[in-house]
């Protein structure tokens, strides 16, 4: 027995019957959506443990999810500007927000 690779786990995630109630990432994600409005890279992770977060997006919309993105630039804490990306259910406008 050794580590799974990445498509074994994706298979097993995938694999989410009546037997096996526990959530799939995606699915988490779904819900946290619903009840957050947005998440972001860093939520996932810390959350979720989910280091992919546009995969687990790109799943959902596979499966029909109207999901949009935005990138929103902050300052880190050195003062410097970034940008995440935000991904929302439901919303049509694809622009950079500044926060």
């Amino acid at each position: 027995m050794g580590i799974p690779t990445g498509a074994e786990l994706e298979a097993q995630e995938g694999d989410n019957t009546m037997e096996n109630s526990k959530p799939t990432q995606s699915e988490r994600i779904l819900k946290y959506m619903r009840e957050n409005g947005s998440i972001t890279p860093l939520e996932a992770m810390g959350e979720f443990g989910c280091m992919r977060l546009a995969s687990r997006i790109s799943d959902l919309r596979k499966k029909g999810y109207k999901i949009n993105s935005e990138f929103v630039v902050f300052k880190n804490r050195y003062g410097d500007k970034t940008c995440v990306k935000r991904y929302r259910l439901g919303e049509s406008d694809n622009a950079v927000r500044t926060v």
